[in-house]
């Protein structure tokens, strides 16, 4: 092979290990993991970051939250509305003990 050649499969190597460590960092967002996915969010979001924990959508999570598996005291859940309608905003790393306390609970 020539040094072209070696070259440009080297570069080639190079790329494909970054785009490898790019989707490894997409996949772990969309999994829900910690160092990613923390904080305030939406009832939607949220529901995408605890899918780690058993949460299969917004409407379960909605559910648990009217079970009480949340509470806004704790700092878990805190309704962010204008007062007619709530908009509901989820601690992720507060709602992640609190259904591990649930579960492990239950």
């Amino acid at each position: 092979m020539t040094n072209d050649v070696e070259k440009l499969i080297a570069e080639m190597y190079l790329n494909q290990q970054k785009l490898m460590a790019e989707v490894q960092a997409l996949r772990l967002q969309l999994e829900g993991h910690p160092a990613i996915a923390d904080g305030w969010m939406s009832e939607k979001e949220a529901a995408i970051a605890l899918k780690s924990h058993g949460i299969k959508s917004p409407k379960q999570l909605q559910n648990l939250r009217l079970n009480g598996a949340f509470s806004e005291s704790k700092g878990e859940i805190n309704n962010n509305g204008n007062g007619k309608i709530p908009r509901w905003l989820y601690h992720v790393p507060s709602c992640r003990k609190a259904l591990e306390r649930r579960y492990r609970a239950g």
